[in-house]
């Protein structure tokens, strides 16, 4: 549709007719573009790539895995890793900073200052759970915790390879652990552990 010029007036009977069939198309065409057509025209529906168009233009939807890291707005500062926050719910993402005893070189993540130790609980009279708290200096309520079964000698009651454990945790407290040991069958005697607390 293209735009008719406003007709001179001044020596013509029918110029209040020609002025608004003018004005008429001229507010067609302001229609035409305000709606997305007309010259130039608005976005049609369909995959544009990275991008599908759809509801006539008005709904857009990036394509999943179409967004690099490099289009990611930048991190603020080094050492920064992204994620949620704890105790934030879902949401967007954060940048989440290192802690006391992680630390971060090139793109590894080391965790660092952790205490580790041994320790024997003793297991009486075949059980096939058994609980044991010992002395494990340095840790805190909030400490998380490692165990696994520590190599014997030869001459050790309860050797790791004929173990049949079903389970192992070790709930910290301030300056213990707590070893919850559950076993296939019924076990007795000492077994030794390895654990690391972070």
């Amino acid at each position: 549709m293209s735009a008719k010029p406003i007709p001179e007036t001044a020596n013509r009977q029918d110029w209040p007719r020609l002025v608004a069939a003018a004005n008429r198309d001229h507010e067609d065409r302001i229609k035409t573009l305000e709606a997305g057509g007309g010259g130039g025209g608005g976005v049609t529906d369909g995959d544009k790539g990275d991008v599908v168009v759809s509801g006539l233009g008005t709904a857009w939807t990036v394509d999943n895995a179409a967004i690099t890291y490099a289009k990611i707005q930048d991190v603020t500062a080094a050492s920064r890793i992204l994620g949620r926050g704890a105790g934030g719910g879902s949401g967007d993402v954060q940048e989440l900073t290192l802690g006391a005893g992680l630390s971060l070189a090139g793109t590894v993540l080391s965790a660092s200052g952790g205490l580790a130790g041994t320790a024997t609980v003793t297991v009486p009279n075949k059980r096939v759970e058994w609980e044991e708290t010992v002395t494990a200096t340095g840790v805190t309520g909030t400490s998380k915790i490692i165990a696994i079964l520590a190599p014997t000698l030869d001459s050790d009651e309860n050797s790791p390879d004929l173990l049949p454990p079903m389970s192992l945790a070790g709930t910290p407290g301030t300056d213990t652990i707590t070893f919850l040991m559950a076993f296939a069958e019924p076990v007795a005697g000492p077994i030794k552990l390895n654990w690391s607390a972070f």
